[in-house]
Protein backbone atom coordinates (compact mmCIF):
# COMPACT_ATOMS: atom_id res chain seq x y z
CA UNK A 1 0.00 0.00 0.00
CA UNK A 2 1.22 3.47 -0.90
CA UNK A 3 1.92 5.99 1.85
CA UNK A 4 1.90 9.51 0.54
CA UNK A 5 1.78 12.05 3.36
CA UNK A 6 2.92 15.03 1.27
CA UNK A 7 -0.05 14.85 -1.04
CA UNK A 8 -3.56 16.06 -1.70
CA UNK A 9 -6.54 14.06 -2.94
CA UNK A 10 -8.50 16.07 -5.49
CA UNK A 11 -12.26 15.68 -5.38
CA UNK A 12 -14.01 15.69 -8.74
CA UNK A 13 -15.41 19.19 -8.30
CA UNK A 14 -11.88 20.60 -8.19
CA UNK A 15 -11.13 19.15 -11.63
CA UNK A 16 -14.48 20.23 -13.05
CA UNK A 17 -13.99 23.84 -11.92
CA UNK A 18 -10.32 23.78 -12.92
CA UNK A 19 -11.33 23.12 -16.52
CA UNK A 20 -14.44 25.33 -16.66
CA UNK A 21 -13.42 28.95 -17.19
CA UNK A 22 -17.08 29.99 -16.78
CA UNK A 23 -17.29 28.55 -13.26
CA UNK A 24 -17.29 30.99 -10.33
CA UNK A 25 -14.64 28.68 -8.79
CA UNK A 26 -12.38 28.62 -11.86
CA UNK A 27 -9.83 31.16 -10.60
CA UNK A 28 -9.80 29.65 -7.12
CA UNK A 29 -9.07 26.16 -8.47
CA UNK A 30 -6.38 27.50 -10.80
CA UNK A 31 -4.67 29.09 -7.80
CA UNK A 32 -5.19 25.98 -5.65
CA UNK A 33 -3.62 23.61 -8.20
CA UNK A 34 -0.74 26.05 -8.72
CA UNK A 35 -0.16 26.26 -4.95
CA UNK A 36 -0.16 22.45 -4.65
CA UNK A 37 2.34 22.07 -7.48
CA UNK A 38 4.61 24.86 -6.21
CA UNK A 39 4.47 23.28 -2.75
CA UNK A 40 5.71 19.99 -4.17
CA UNK A 41 2.61 18.04 -3.18
CA UNK A 42 1.50 15.04 -5.19
CA UNK A 43 -1.94 15.46 -6.74
CA UNK A 44 -3.89 12.27 -6.09
CA UNK A 45 -6.97 11.23 -8.03
CA UNK A 46 -8.66 7.88 -8.49
CA UNK A 47 -10.55 6.11 -11.26
CA UNK A 48 -13.69 7.12 -9.33
CA UNK A 49 -12.75 10.79 -9.74
CA UNK A 50 -12.10 10.25 -13.44
CA UNK A 51 -15.44 8.46 -13.84
CA UNK A 52 -17.30 11.33 -12.17
CA UNK A 53 -15.36 13.90 -14.20
CA UNK A 54 -16.14 12.19 -17.50
CA UNK A 55 -19.79 11.62 -16.59
CA UNK A 56 -20.40 15.19 -15.42
CA UNK A 57 -18.59 16.75 -18.36
CA UNK A 58 -20.36 14.46 -20.82
CA UNK A 59 -23.86 15.04 -19.46
CA UNK A 60 -23.47 18.81 -19.04
CA UNK A 61 -22.57 19.43 -22.67
CA UNK A 62 -25.14 19.84 -25.43
CA UNK A 63 -22.65 19.06 -28.18
CA UNK A 64 -22.85 15.98 -30.39
CA UNK A 65 -21.45 12.82 -28.79
CA UNK A 66 -18.35 12.77 -30.97
CA UNK A 67 -17.59 16.41 -30.07
CA UNK A 68 -18.14 15.72 -26.37
CA UNK A 69 -15.67 12.84 -26.42
CA UNK A 70 -13.11 14.97 -28.26
CA UNK A 71 -13.55 17.82 -25.75
CA UNK A 72 -13.29 15.49 -22.74
CA UNK A 73 -10.22 13.78 -24.19
CA UNK A 74 -8.45 17.13 -24.53
CA UNK A 75 -9.36 18.31 -21.04
CA UNK A 76 -8.49 14.98 -19.44
CA UNK A 77 -5.11 14.94 -21.16
CA UNK A 78 -4.42 18.37 -19.69
CA UNK A 79 -5.33 17.15 -16.20
CA UNK A 80 -3.23 13.99 -16.53
CA UNK A 81 -0.20 16.10 -17.53
CA UNK A 82 -0.27 18.10 -14.30
CA UNK A 83 3.03 17.80 -12.42
CA UNK A 84 2.79 15.32 -9.57
CA UNK A 85 -0.50 13.77 -10.68
CA UNK A 86 -0.96 10.19 -9.50
CA UNK A 87 -3.86 7.77 -9.80
CA UNK A 88 -4.64 5.57 -6.80
CA UNK A 89 -7.18 2.76 -6.85
CA UNK A 90 -9.54 2.09 -3.97
CA UNK A 91 -8.37 -0.77 -1.75
CA UNK A 92 -9.46 -4.14 -3.07
CA UNK A 93 -9.63 -6.12 0.18
CA UNK A 94 -13.11 -7.35 1.12
CA UNK A 95 -12.96 -5.83 4.62
CA UNK A 96 -12.14 -2.43 3.15
CA UNK A 97 -15.38 -2.49 1.14
CA UNK A 98 -17.29 -2.80 4.41
CA UNK A 99 -15.30 0.11 5.84
CA UNK A 100 -16.99 2.33 3.25
CA UNK A 101 -20.31 1.72 4.99
CA UNK A 102 -18.80 2.65 8.35
CA UNK A 103 -17.46 5.88 6.87
CA UNK A 104 -20.87 6.64 5.39
CA UNK A 105 -22.50 6.14 8.78
CA UNK A 106 -19.86 7.98 10.83
CA UNK A 107 -19.55 11.04 8.60
CA UNK A 108 -22.92 11.10 6.81
CA UNK A 109 -21.28 10.62 3.42
CA UNK A 110 -22.71 9.32 0.16
CA UNK A 111 -21.10 6.11 -1.14
CA UNK A 112 -18.81 7.80 -3.68
CA UNK A 113 -17.58 10.34 -1.15
CA UNK A 114 -16.97 7.54 1.36
CA UNK A 115 -14.79 5.81 -1.24
CA UNK A 116 -12.85 9.05 -1.79
CA UNK A 117 -12.31 9.26 1.96
CA UNK A 118 -11.31 5.59 2.16
CA UNK A 119 -8.63 6.11 -0.50
CA UNK A 120 -7.40 9.19 1.36
CA UNK A 121 -7.24 7.45 4.74
CA UNK A 122 -5.79 4.16 3.51
CA UNK A 123 -2.96 5.94 1.72
CA UNK A 124 -2.33 8.43 4.53
CA UNK A 125 -2.95 11.34 2.18
CA UNK A 126 -2.61 14.52 4.24
CA UNK A 127 -5.03 16.82 2.41
CA UNK A 128 -8.33 16.67 0.58
CA UNK A 129 -9.26 19.48 -1.81
CA UNK A 130 -12.99 19.87 -2.33
CA UNK A 131 -15.84 22.37 -2.41
CA UNK A 132 -18.22 19.65 -1.19
CA UNK A 133 -19.66 20.57 2.21
CA UNK A 134 -20.43 16.88 2.85
CA UNK A 135 -16.82 16.50 4.03
CA UNK A 136 -17.07 19.18 6.76
CA UNK A 137 -17.55 16.60 9.54
CA UNK A 138 -14.45 14.74 8.30
CA UNK A 139 -12.43 17.97 8.47
CA UNK A 140 -13.91 18.94 11.85
CA UNK A 141 -12.81 15.63 13.37
CA UNK A 142 -9.32 16.03 11.93
CA UNK A 143 -9.24 12.77 9.97
CA UNK A 144 -7.92 14.66 6.95
CA UNK A 145 -7.05 18.33 6.47
CA UNK A 146 -8.92 20.48 3.99
CA UNK A 147 -6.58 22.05 1.46
CA UNK A 148 -7.43 25.71 0.93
Amino acid sequence: MKRVTNSCYLDTNILLYYQDWQSPFYQQTQEMISKLIKGGLDLIISPLVLDEYIYNTFTSSYKAEKEKIKMITLSLREILKLPGIKIFNPPLEVKKQLKVLKLMEKFGLKPRDAYHLLITLENKIKYLATFDSDFEKVFALGRVKKFE
